[in-house]
């Protein structure tokens, strides 16, 4: 039955380490078998936040009842999805834990982002016709924040906070108090050691914008490099 299940589901045991794979969770996992599953996992994990997971599994085995959660899940190609999950521990052995979920993620904004893209190299192409203040104009189009501003605020990630561990916002917050939320959000993706275009995949935004907001904290903060402020940050497990 576990392995027909017509949602992708794994079994996992009170240590986080995941036993059983279903046939569904691996197409979404975007391997062909078990022994490719466990032999691509076998140094990078699936879950993204263990800090999560580990209050899941403490919190499962206390009420003993089924728990929801988002979280963020990493495929065998490298990418990033956003999940609905569904947990309960097996009546008959409460040291396994069920875990079934869905894929929450827009498939839509890669294409998007290129079409945006594909729509500012057409427009430079008009730049060799264009008299100087149609120059100007042009510039104002493509290098201004308007199309950024469609690109973050499409329909595709909410509240970036509800896939992150509330003791790691907190001791960013606590380290750098004066961040915004957005700001705040996405110290606590790279302290997950996340690339990003990791975190470009799940927030909307593009990489390049990612890393202008990561110079402006770098300048707030009082490290004397972004390799000591992510060590920093990565301490919290």
């Amino acid at each position: 039955m576990f392995e027909w299940m017509p949602t992708c589901s794994l079994i996992m045991d009170v240590n986080a380490k995941i036993l059983d794979v279903n046939q569904q969770a691996l197409q979404f996992f975007k391997t062909e078998t078990k022994e490719l599953f466990f032999e691509s996992f076998k140094i990078q994990g699936v879950f993204i936040d263990l800090l999560i997971v580990e209050s899941l599994i403490q919190e499962i085995l206390m009420h003993k009842k089924l728990l929801q959660r988002k979280m963020l899940l990493r495929r065998n190609d490298k990418t990033i999805a956003c999940i609905d999950l569904n947990a309960f521990v097996f009546p008959e052995n409460e040291d396994v834990i069920l875990l079934q979920f869905v894929d929450n993620s827009h498939q839509n904004q890669h294409y998007f982002t290129e079409l945006v893209l594909i729509f500012r190299n057409e427009m430079q192409r008009l730049k060799p016709y264009l008299n100087k203040p149609g120059k100007e104009l042009l510039g104002e189009i493509i290098y201004n924040d308007k199309l950024e501003g469609v690109i973050n605020n499409k329909p595709f990630r909410d509240n970036q906070f509800e896939f992150l561990h509330k003791d790691r916002i907190k001791h960013i917050s606590r380290l750098l108090p004066e961040l915004s939320n957005n700001e705040l959000a996405l110290c606590s993706f790279l302290s997950l050691k996340m690339s990003m275009e990791e975190i470009a995949s799940i927030t909307g935004k593009t990489s390049n914008s990612l890393r202008v907001a990561y110079h402006r904290i770098l300048q707030k903060s009082n490290f004397a490099n972004g390799k000591a402020f992510l060590k920093e940050i990565e301490n919290l497990k």
